[in-house]
């Protein structure tokens, strides 16, 4: 792609380091759009996987509503996305629901 989708992407994993000391009520407000990118960038950082157990541990499950129109593919930041949305079908939707999201997010072989 271009310069500026390299520059997008460089500023998306220089954007750990600000996440990683940010509180977690703030982070957990954020934490949708940051997912969003995630899935336009297909990265999937390990910073940004830290974060996500950081929040399901403290609770803050809508940090994991996710639009699923956006994780239509089969890439990694897609398949973490299912896998972060049934985390939170788990706590509001049905377990069903949560189990084959996580199950599909956890079959896929492009996570790390």
């Amino acid at each position: 792609m271009g310069k500026l989708w390299d520059e997008t992407q460089r500023n998306f994993e220089r954007l750990g380091d600000t996440a990683t000391h940010t509180d977690l009520a703030n982070l957990a407000g954020d934490y949708p759009q940051l997912l969003a990118h995630a899935v336009q960038l297909n990265q999937v950082p390990r910073w940004f996987v830290n974060i996500a157990d950081r929040l399901a541990f403290a609770g803050f499950w809508n940090a994991f509503k996710v639009d699923t129109g956006t994780i239509t593919d089969n890439a990694p930041g897609a398949a973490f996305a299912r896998g972060v949305h049934g985390i939170w079908l788990y706590r509001n939707g049905t377990l069903e629901d949560a189990q084959a999201h996580l199950s599909e997010a956890a079959r896929n072989p492009l996570l790390p």
